[in-house]
């Protein structure tokens, strides 16, 4: 701990006190401030949340989403970048979140949501026929111990297909995690797909 961190530690009391002194200044009749801007402003009452949201935006802790198609990436970069490509396609949110951890966390819970991504993506295609949809979501935890396993035209959205198609990559990367987080995937897997 940095004396820099020692000086911004504040009680739950000198916050609770500071909120209530900005809300009697904004709830004041002669003073009308739009609420993004109140809220902008809040931000500001509080360094450590500036602070944090600039190394969110400018930090580099967060690999930035491709404009190439999931289709080439998946021919042109690694397994584990495919994955953090992917992760960024189809779940920006969870990418920021999933990012942000320590290593060897990250890829365990990258993989683990790719996984349940991909089982998602089946149980979402009202297209593809159902009694090999029940099959499929049935033995999809079985497919993480096959070595390149990959499903064609499954998937509800051309990005979800092209996932599916190219899920071999994904295996791959599970293949490369501890046994314990191995099993933790597979037993998930196979609870939400029965």
């Amino acid at each position: 701990m940095s004396v820099g961190d020692i000086y911004n530690v504040r009680n739950d009391d000198d916050i609770i006190l500071e909120k209530q002194q900005q809300t009697k200044v904004m709830k004041q009749k002669w003073f009308y401030m739009p609420p993004v801007l109140k809220e902008l402003i809040s931000s500001f009452l509080f360094p450590t949340e500036v602070i944090a949201i600039f190394k969110l935006k400018f930090g580099g802790y967060i690999k930035k989403t491709s404009k190439t198609s999931l289709d080439q990436l998946a021919h042109t970069l690694n397994d584990l970048d495919f994955c953090y490509a992917t992760l960024n396609k189809v779940s920006h949110s969870f990418a920021l979140v999933i990012q942000q951890l320590p290593q060897p966390l990250k890829n365990s819970v990258s993989i683990f949501y790719l996984v349940l991504r991909g089982l998602d993506s089946v149980e979402d295609d009202m297209i593809y026929p159902q009694d090999k949809k029940i099959f499929l979501l049935r033995n999809f935890y079985g497919n993480l111990l096959i070595d390149n396993w990959s499903t064609k035209d499954v998937g509800d959205t051309e990005d979800y297909r092209i996932f599916l198609d190219n899920f071999g990559k994904v295996i791959n990367v599970f293949k490369l995690l501890n046994k314990n987080d191995q099993s933790i995937i597979s037993n998930i897997t196979l609870q939400m797909g029965t």
